[in-house]
């Protein structure tokens, strides 16, 4: 049984009605994480610095700008780029997500290893060969 309060009044959801509501809670957030890997930007694992399977870091500024207003990446990262700065081995290379933005590091050399935060580095999809023989 899930209960809810407001401020004049409190509403019970009985067994069957809780279990749906939050079935659906969780459908709708599963459906938000799935609609972020559509699109020709990936969003990596928070505190990995490796990009997922199919996908290559973004070492672009101008490039990181464009993915930032990809709407499967504004799904979760709603403030878009916020800026470009060194931040060293404090953050992976390139283009990456932290809380609500969208950051660059200059420093391409980085290895993430100092990553203090649940940075996620933002990718882009390697295009598959279509090319027959």
């Amino acid at each position: 049984m899930v209960s809810y309060r407001s401020n004049k009044n409190m509403f019970v959801l009985p067994g069957v009605l809780s279990s749906l509501f939050l079935i659906g809670i969780g459908l709708l957030f599963s459906a938000t994480l799935a609609s972020a890997q559509d699109g020709p930007y990936v969003i990596g694992t928070d505190g990995d610095q490796a990009c997922p399977v199919g996908s290559e870091p973004i070492l672009d500024e101008e490039e990181c700008r464009v993915a930032a207003a990809a709407p499967n990446v504004v799904a979760i990262y709603t403030y878009g780029f916020v800026e470009s700065s060194n931040c060293g081995n404090r953050s992976p290379p390139g283009c990456h997500g932290f809380l609500f933005d969208i950051y660059f590091n200059t420093d391409l050399e980085s290895t993430g290893s100092g990553t203090p935060f649940n940075e996620t580095p933002i990718c882009k999809r390697i295009p598959v060969s279509t090319a027959g023989g």
